[in-house]
């Protein structure tokens, strides 16, 4: 994150932060052709 922003801030990270998926509802896994797709129009 360095070398994209002069500063980064974390206001709040739990004790027991084990993935970003456990935080959400629904966080779905991409295929690699969803990736490739949003990579191309990017």
């Amino acid at each position: 994150m360095r070398s994209e922003a002069d500063e980064v801030l974390c206001l709040h990270q739990p004790a027991a932060f084990m993935a970003v998926g456990q935080w959400y509802e629904e966080f779905d896994q991409l295929t690699d052709e969803d990736v490739l797709d949003a990579l191309g129009k990017a």
